[in-house]
């Protein structure tokens, strides 16, 4: 009797599998050749509305982009959850918030430590501010044992997740369309500014080309945070050790210079990166997940179509 009531239950768990499978090519052969999925209408939220939505809770363990599905064990049995996917690691989330607060709280007491009032972006009040609570000897301590933790612990993670997590971060965002991502962080900047009725009535096209893993708006501040995090760490560390050495000047200047524009260009992306994710129309559940790690399957159907057929593409084989 136990034998039976176990092949059942496994029957029955792989005939939900293959329904979610059947599910899954269904809305890849929606996606035409261009990546669009004509199953979804847009809303002027941001948010899609869909006829259906799949009951099967996913699980992604393998930590990659377009790894191998998996079921949860404990929505096996509960239809009543929606599909979701498991994009992030808890490495990945802890080093993401890790990074932003560093980046945070080096960028305040990198411009509060700035002297020249004609480099200053923030004014001379910022910098009184700072050197009143910490002192200006105190203020460039906390500056540089921030930064050196910062270097510190994202070069132990790089040692030990570069396979798992780097190199794929890097090859999804070094994954660049140039013409589809111009027009999709154009379209996507109108979209924001007038809405799509405004840009419908201007005889604007609102539609944004399909998306993979990451959209060309996240591609681009990570690039930019790349490349300006090795140049920040490569600089900080030259002045941090080099500085008061002989013959070193001239280096110490470019280094300083070099560090300014990096800092720069992070205080301008940015506040970027937080609005996008934090306060544009239809972004709240890609923010949750860098919380929890998941991420709704109905959400990756409507802003991440590419993505999207890549996982039902490895859940087919």
């Amino acid at each position: 009797m136990r034998r039976r009531l176990q092949k059942g239950q496994s029957n029955w768990r792989h005939s939900r599998r293959s329904s979610f499978l059947a599910q899954a090519e269904q809305a890849a052969a929606r996606i035409d050749h261009k990546g669009h999925n004509p199953g979804y209408r847009t809303l002027e939220n941001g948010n899609a509305r869909r006829p259906e939505t799949s009951q099967l809770s996913l699980d992604r363990r393998d930590g990659s982009h377009t790894g191998r599905i998996e079921q949860t064990e404990d929505q096996q049995t509960d239809c009543s959850q929606p599909a979701m996917i498991r994009p992030h690691s808890a490495t990945a989330i802890f080093m993401h918030w890790y990074n932003a607060a560093c980046w945070l709280l080096l960028l305040f007491t990198g411009f509060a430590l700035l002297e020249n009032p004609l480099m200053q972006p923030v004014g001379d009040w910022w910098s009184s501010l700072w050197t009143g609570a910490f002192g200006a000897l105190g203020l460039l301590r906390l500056h540089v044992v921030v930064g050196m933790a910062w270097i510190v612990l994202y070069a132990v993670y790089l040692l030990i997740r570069a396979r798992a997590e780097a190199l794929p971060f890097l090859k999804e965002i070094t994954d660049l369309h140039i013409g589809s991502d111009l027009v999709w962080c154009l379209r996507k900047g109108l979209w924001l500014v007038l809405g799509e009725r405004l840009m419908r009535r201007l005889g604007l096209d609102p539609e944004l080309p399909p998306q993979g893993f990451y959209n060309a708006g996240q591609k681009l501040v990570g690039i930019i945070a790349v490349l300006c995090s090795l140049g920040l760490a490569l600089t900080g560390l030259i002045l941090v050790f080099a500085s008061g050495r002989p013959g070193t000047e001239g280096l110490l200047q470019i280094c300083l210079l070099a560090h300014f524009c990096c800092a720069g260009l992070m205080a301008v992306f940015l506040p970027v990166h937080i609005y996008m994710a934090a306060f544009a129309p239809g972004e709240a559940p890609a923010l949750r997940s860098m919380f929890t790690g998941y991420v709704p399957l109905e959400h990756i159907r409507h802003h991440n179509p590419l993505w999207f057929r890549k996982l039902a593409e490895s859940e087919k084989e």
